[in-house]
């Protein structure tokens, strides 16, 4: 599983997490041909 944050594409892999602020641009992608299975959680501020 890949994740785009701040314009650099991180790799995760099984059991890994990543927190960052949703309002920024962002993406998901899967390379592979295995199935990929995330959480996504978001969490809004007051």
């Amino acid at each position: 599983m890949k994740v785009l944050t701040h314009g650099t594409w991180q790799s995760l892999n099984k059991g890994e997490g990543l927190r960052f602020d949703a309002n920024q641009p962002h993406g998901y992608r899967n390379l592979s041909s295995d199935v990929a299975v995330i959480h996504n959680i978001i969490y809004h501020q007051k």
